[in-house]
């Protein structure tokens, strides 16, 4: 029994895990939320004061949004260096705001979201950076822009159900969102008897540059879109992995065309669309990450 004495027993942080769990508990229910919160907008959207033809409001709706980010990003840009050149910092008297004859591409949703048309607003850098963060930070919008563009189109919503919809995409409590991930998720609630191949479509050409490529930092986007759960999220991010390996090196560098995508988005022969069942695993996982895709769309639709 002396022996035990000297022996320390060494245990997790208990209130540590404990925190991560219940943190990651809150990013789920947010994200299971935002399904009921943008039915609460789409309902909206189609009433008689509101409604327009197909895509058409989805559309309007991104591109007003889209602007307003790259409206925000160019005066934060400017206040930022005109904070640098000022000795005591600040903006300078007439700063900020749009720089007169600033311009570069935002991008915009195209095909299924209604016609794609590219637009030219000031403060976008276009897909400079293949990382990740650099993407997203092209379309996050705040809080208050996405209030004040989604109230001034549809007052009907009202304050309480349109923060509740941010919220539910503001899974890092930060009042910034992405708004791609705000409209696909409409876009794919928008019409509940849709093809899947429509569906796929849509998402595509909301996410795909002006060069009509979906960038790979963007392809875990588009794949998880549909992921409500830690789980869900695994799922694809373990039949992603051998998919990128195995896709070409234009296909890598320089984005995905949309042929590519369509193959990789396309469900196995075996895969039953009613039971959101997965078949097949496909050439390099490919058939695989499709099925599981589908099965999460199916569940959400569901929803």
């Amino acid at each position: 029994m002396q022996h035990w004495n000297a022996l320390t027993v060494v245990q997790p942080h208990r209130g540590l895990a404990g925190s991560n769990a219940v943190e990651q508990t809150r990013k789920e229910k947010r994200k299971a939320m935002r399904w009921s919160c943008v039915d609460v907008l789409r309902e909206t959207m189609k009433l008689p004061q509101y409604r327009a033809p197909g895509f058409q409001s989805l559309h309007d709706l991104y591109e007003k949004l889209a602007d307003r980010a790259a409206e925000d990003d160019v005066a934060s840009i400017e206040a930022g260096a005109t904070s640098a050149r000022s000795p005591g910092g600040g903006r300078s008297p007439g700063g900020g705001g749009r720089s007169p004859g600033a311009r570069s591409d935002t991008g915009s949703v195209a095909g299924s979201v209604g016609s794609r048309r590219s637009r030219r607003s000031a403060g976008s850098r276009m897909f400079a950076s293949p990382s990740g963060s650099a993407l997203k930070s092209r379309f996050s919008i705040t809080r208050e822009a996405f209030l004040d563009v989604v109230l001034g189109l549809y007052g009907a919503l009202g304050p309480r159900d349109c923060n509740r919809l941010f919220s539910s995409f503001d899974v890092e409590r930060d009042d910034v969102a992405d708004l791609r991930a705000i409209i696909a998720t409409l876009r794919l609630r928008w019409s509940r008897s849709e093809a899947h191949d429509s569906r796929t479509l849509g998402l595509f050409n909301l996410y795909c540059d002006d060069d009509r490529r979906l960038p790979t930092a963007a392809l875990r986007d588009v794949m998880t879109i549909a992921a409500a759960t830690q789980g869900e999220h695994l799922a694809i991010d373990l039949r992603l992995e051998p998919v990128l390996k195995a896709l070409d090196v234009n296909d890598l560098m320089l984005g995905l065309t949309e042929d590519a995508f369509r193959r990789l988005a396309r469900v196995s022969d075996d895969y039953d669309a009613a039971a959101g069942e997965a078949g097949g695993s496909g050439s390099g996982g490919t058939t695989c990450l499709a099925d599981e895709f589908a099965r999460q769309l199916t569940l959400r639709m569901a929803s």
